[in-house]
């Protein structure tokens, strides 16, 4: 969704003398080809001002490129690739909608768009992008990981399970798996199955060498310990998330919740606090707060 698209300018070229059809109209044809070259240029601009991160004067870029060539798929993808970025999620989904009718086949374009529906809470919609998205490209596994998403926020666990599963089978690098194995775990976790989640997110840790994914992964874990009430193994977890991010307040909410089951009010007091000062804005922090005040901490 990020990557912002520079075309070869003979593919350009070629693709607007195949759609023009006749070369017999010699003033035509040269404007078309000015028409091209001037939207290459305009999305070239374009993409520049993206990197930078200057959004709208991204999308003034792309957005005459288009005007200069109705058909320019380049311009089309990141101009949404930006309105994407700036949570314009409807005008990223027209854009996508546009890319279909220009190349239906593009089993990306359904997938981006399936994205901007599942940001926006439209599971339904999203599930029937990725699906689409998978009927083209039976071996996109993020197609399959984000239509599991989609499931899981539906409370749709066991299709969510299964369909991280098959992106799990379909990754090949190890970031990837344990990305994937990490949100199966999360799935396994909201279905109750504590055990399933604690080996996949077993999994998730063992093949990432990225500490804050790790981080991430640990908690998880120790979530899924707390939830077995296994506060010892919680509280093991959660210190290493710590250790490997210091400043990851999810960890220190799990850890400060673990101290309270085991009646440690002054360490769950300490967790608290510090989950508080890294995001005070959170609401399971301010509940672990609101509960040790309760009890008088």
């Amino acid at each position: 969704m990020r990557n912002i698209v520079k075309k070869a300018l003979f593919v350009l070229v070629f693709a607007a003398l195949a759609a023009g059809g006749s070369f017999a109209q010699t003033r035509d044809y040269e404007q078309e080809v000015r028409d091209v070259l001037d939207a290459v240029s305009l999305n070239d601009s374009g993409a520049a001002y993206a990197e930078k991160g200057q959004y709208d004067l991204a999308i003034d870029q792309f957005t005459e490129a288009i005007r200069k060539n109705p058909n320019y798929v380049v311009a089309y993808n990141n101009r949404a690739g930006v309105y994407f970025q700036k949570a314009d999620y409807d005008r990223a989904i027209a854009d996508f909608t546009q890319l279909i009718r220009l190349d239906a086949n593009n089993a990306g374009y359904y997938q981006s768009r399936g994205v901007c529906y599942y940001q926006k809470r439209d599971f339904d919609r999203a599930i029937t992008d990725f699906t689409q998205a998978i009927r083209l490209d039976s071996k996109y596994a993020a197609a399959y990981g984000n239509r599991a998403s989609a499931y899981n926020a539906k409370s749709d666990y066991d299709r969510a399970i299964t369909d991280y599963t098959q992106a799990i089978q379909l990754v090949s690098n190890n970031t990837d798996k344990a990305t994937f194995y990490n949100y199966r775990g999360s799935a396994y976790s909201n279905k109750g199955d504590y055990d399933r989640a604690i080996a996949d997110y077993t999994q998730a840790i063992q093949l990432t060498s990225n500490n804050t994914n790790k981080a991430t992964y640990y908690t998880n874990r120790a979530f899924a310990y707390f939830n077995k009430g296994d506060y010892d193994r919680a509280i093991t977890d959660a210190t290493e998330a710590i250790r490997l991010n210091s400043n990851y307040a999810p960890a220190y909410r799990t850890r400060g919740r673990a101290y309270m089951a085991k009646n440690n009010y002054t360490q769950a007091r300490a967790d608290a606090n510090r989950a508080l000062q890294i995001d005070p804005n959170n609401q399971v922090g301010k509940d672990l707060d609101a509960d040790l005040k309760r009890r008088g901490y």
